[in-house]
């Protein structure tokens, strides 16, 4: 993908073109995409970022206005036209700070440029259109409740549905909308190198805004990024992990002590690794599992680079390593298994758009088959800490359900962690939510292994 010379509109016009043919998550394009345009400064990267997740974060409430006026819409229009009007119908209802004339001209002209001018007329009148009938703040007249939420907060219909029912419609709509709103970048203190103080007063070089995290220890805060994250000092001297403030907990709930040995199943890219082994003191041993050769690569280069020496990187899928011979038992046994990830929409809102229900059951069924092969690993009095982005309860209850119905040597630890987390712990049940606590949502569980 070559967006080298491009305006910002037309990168992200080739980045959601990419995206819709299934190359890469966007977050993958974006990447590719900013890496190309070496010569672009933090506001045009900036922009970059929003217009392409904001059009796919409103891209439901988007296709619904657009129905309302572009006819043959989506029918009879290449996908090609469908994201040049989705760009301008969010900068016209979504984006702060762009005039509503710019919004039209500067859409026309990119569809000016990509079709020289056959479909620049059709869509300054229907962009003319919206902007003069206030189309933007119509609303669906859907009478079923989950229809109308969806269409309202851009969501899928099904992911609504799943909203109600697991936690009805009040806290459903604050959920939606918690997940529409873009969130601060936190990072991980890496503390066997710095302290989070220090590395506060580092990181004003670097941002407009610093401030610690409300719940983890080593968290920061930060926004108005200066220059690109893996290009600051701090972050290249291993100061530092970049790490939504909920997945900084998990290493916390697994509580590690130095000179343990642990096992970090499914570990690429390495957070919740050098989390732990921050934790540990750079001691003991934590074997990093991992079926990905590339993401394995990653997690090297990020312990590496953050002076870490007591992790050892395999590659290998878990579910196999027991009948590979694998027969060494740990203290402490992380599993963050792949899953449906809709806890981290509002970071990466393509996962509305690429993510199918039917897919659920499937992912839940490797959940527990790892979840057993993970247990196998546990010595008795160990700890077995399973822990999933996502709020299905197939991917979380029923997962706990059924492991505990095979398995009477594992109970769950009611017990909690840190001061202050009354608020994560329902019977050992740990839950972080956007709506709730600001942060990503988690659901993980720590069991111990009974003594025999």
């Amino acid at each position: 993908m070559k967006t080298s010379g491009l305006s910002v509109r037309q990168a992200a016009l080739q980045v959601l073109d990419r995206f819709d043919a299934g190359d890469d998550t966007a977050s993958g394009l974006l990447h590719r995409a900013l890496e190309e345009q070496k010569g672009w400064g933090p506001r045009e990267r900036a922009q970059l970022t929003e217009l392409v997740l904001g059009t796919i974060r409103w891209r439901g409430r988007i296709d619904w206005v657009l129905s309302q006026y572009a006819r043959g819409f989506p029918g009879k229009l290449s996908p090609r036209v469908h994201n040049i009007l989705r760009m301008g119908v969010f900068q016209l209802c979504y984006q702060e700070g762009v005039p509503s004339f710019a919004a039209v001209s500067e859409t026309v002209h990119l569809a000016h440029r990509a079709y020289r001018g056959g479909l620049s007329g059709y869509v300054n009148a229907v962009l003319r259109a919206i902007h003069r009938e206030d189309g933007c703040l119509r609303l669906p007249n859907i009478t079923d409740q989950a229809g109308y939420l969806a269409v309202v907060h851009s969501f899928p219909r099904w992911i609504v549905q799943h909203r109600l029912d697991l936690l009805g419609p009040e806290e459903t709509e604050k959920l939606c909308q918690a997940d529409n709103v873009v969130p601060l970048l936190t990072v991980r203190t890496n503390t066997l190198l710095i302290h989070r103080d220090e590395l506060m007063r580092e990181l004003r070089d670097e941002f407009q805004q610093v401030a610690p995290c409300t719940f983890a220890a080593e968290g920061i805060s930060v926004q108005g990024a200066r220059r690109p994250v893996h290009r600051m000092p701090a972050f290249k001297k291993g100061l530092f992990y970049v790490q939504d403030e909920a997945a900084q907990l998990i290493a916390h709930l697994a509580a590690p002590l130095p000179e343990e040995r642990v096992l970090d199943a499914c570990a690429a890219p390495g957070g919740k690794t050098t989390h732990m082994a921050q934790l540990m003191k750079n001691t003991g041993r934590i074997v990093a599992v991992d079926i990905n050769e590339s993401r394995l690569g990653e997690l090297r280069d990020n312990y590496r680079r953050m002076g870490i020496r007591n992790v050892e990187a395999v590659a290998g899928d878990m579910l196999a390593l027991r009948n590979n011979g694998w027969r060494e038992k740990f203290q402490r046994v992380v599993l963050d298994p792949p899953c449906s990830s809709l806890g981290i929409i509002r970071r990466h809102p393509d996962i509305k758009w690429r993510r199918r229900q039917e897919e659920i059951p499937s992912l839940a069924d490797v959940q527990l088959r790892m979840m057993r092969c993970a247990a196998d690993m546990v010595q008795p009095g160990g700890r077995l800490v399973y822990a999933v982005c996502t709020t299905t309860k197939e991917e979380g209850e029923e997962i706990v359900r059924d492991f505990l119905s095979s398995r009477a040597d594992f109970y769950i630890e009611t017990d909690l962690p840190a001061a202050g987390w009354e608020i994560f712990l329902d019977k050992g049940i740990f839950r972080t939510s956007p709506h709730r606590h600001g942060v990503d949502g988690f659901f993980a569980v720590r069991f111990r292994r009974k003594v025999e």
